[in-house]
């Protein structure tokens, strides 16, 4: 927060200076909307793929390892991201910005698995010596609810500065974790085969956001501008809970058992999520 506010007075006063010196930018039209599309690259633990924190609260076959049950590895790749926003421009070159922006990050399934995997082997475990496979249904989703100040320098007769410090709440929706097996074995009275399924989807997380960015304009007629921008956007978020079901159906000398149970575990976990958001996008000017 300190540093946020040292880079938000470094920015409102080359906002003032600019005031002070650009005469043409009083003309500008102090209303626009916008929308910007781009990419949205995981950074922090959102990113992150090693067995640290694993969402498997309460699993044994990480111990020793100083795994933390209590934080999220995201396990999450590349995406899209989009932003819709209205700025409004008090004075001069400083406005006030309105953001509302979602990035969609698939789940590194492959990565998953391979770490999972590594743990099971390490620590002799696994039913009958099998290795569960994971699929990921859906994927992340992050809102971002952003307000704060603007900038919009002139830099020539077309060209334009823009730089932000926006605060606000961020949300996070995760994809469904399912890990399924099989196995068989002997024969005879002591044959036997074994299936399991397993679920597990955590809470909806929300936390504290930021986002500092920055870019350029380029007015193609007095009212549409083309823009090109890098942000970054962070936040801690916080998961409530998280629900498991799982079904296992076991056959040994003809005879079949089946099991199932659900439940929601109130175990609250975090993660440290980043976003660098890299866009393209228009805005008109009213």
């Amino acid at each position: 927060m300190k540093k946020l506010s040292i880079i938000s007075a470094t920015l409102i006063t080359i906002g003032i200076v600019g005031a002070c010196n650009n005469d043409a930018n009083a003309q500008d039209k102090k209303l626009s909307f916008g929308l910007n599309v781009g990419a949205g690259i995981p950074m922090g633990a959102y990113s992150k793929t090693d067995s640290t924190a694993l969402p498997l609260s309460g699993s044994t076959y990480n111990a020793g390892k100083a795994n933390d049950t209590t934080k999220y590895n995201g396990f999450a790749k590349t995406g899209f991201h989009f932003s819709v926003y209205g700025q409004y421009m008090i004075a001069g070159p400083i406005g006030v910005k309105l953001l509302i922006g979602g990035t969609m990050n698939s789940y590194d399934v492959t990565s998953f698995n391979s770490t999972y995997a590594s743990i099971l082997t390490e620590n002799s475990s696994g039913p009958h010596g099998t290795l569960p496979a994971f699929t990921a249904s859906g994927s992340y989703y992050i809102g971002q609810y952003l307000v704060g100040p603007c900038l919009k320098l002139p830099a020539g007769d077309k060209l334009r500065i823009e730089a932000q410090i926006l605060v606000g709440l961020a949300t996070c929706s995760m994809p469904t974790l399912t890990s399924s097996y099989s196995a068989s074995g002997g024969s005879g009275p002591t044959a036997y085969s074994e299936t399991f399924t397993g679920t597990y989807k955590s809470s909806s997380g929300s936390g504290f956001a930021y986002n500092i960015g920055a870019g350029i304009e380029y007015m193609i007629t007095d009212m549409i501008g083309l823009h090109l921008n890098v942000g970054y956007t962070g936040s801690g978020l916080s998961f409530a809970s998280y629900t498991k079901s799982s079904s296992d159906s076991y056959t040994f000398g003809g005879v079949t058992q089946s099991s199932s149970s659900s439940g929601t575990c109130n175990f609250p976990k975090t993660m440290s999520m980043g976003l660098l958001q890299v866009t393209v996008g228009g805005s008109i000017d009213l």
